[in-house]
């Protein structure tokens, strides 16, 4: 087991979405829409803790109230790739590299797209 402790920067907790190229490329308006709906319901979530660590605790099984200081620590929503998510998740890389997590080093940019045909603009 590999613990993440050896002086590894403090990262932003956020949640990646994958696709295959060529299913982003051929269906960009489908990634789209589901980046669009996924943050309606992340707004939703932001709207609504007390119901979010509810529904949290019926379906996995842990106490509501330990849930409720989960939930209220994150700020929900979805954003396109920019220069910042890149830059912090190459720092997270290069991290992962030097504690052994990871074999090889990676430029993030060649794998994060920041304007891609898939981005949309009706991300509140």
């Amino acid at each position: 087991m590999t613990t993440l402790d050896h002086n590894v920067e403090d990262y932003p907790n956020r949640t990646f979405y994958f696709s295959t190229p060529s299913f982003a490329e051929g269906s960009p308006e489908l990634v789209q829409l589901l980046l669009e709906e996924t943050n309606r319901s992340d707004q939703w979530a932001n709207e609504n803790p007390d119901d979010v660590a509810e529904l949290l605790s019926t379906m996995i099984g842990i106490d509501k109230e330990v849930l409720d200081t989960v939930v209220n620590r994150r700020v929900y929503g979805v954003e396109n790739i920019n220069e910042d998510i890149i830059a912090r998740q190459q720092l997270q890389a290069d991290d992962y590299y030097r504690i052994g997590l990871i074999n090889e080093e990676i430029d993030v940019s060649e794998l994060m797209p920041v304007d891609p045909t898939w981005a949309t603009d009706n991300i509140e």
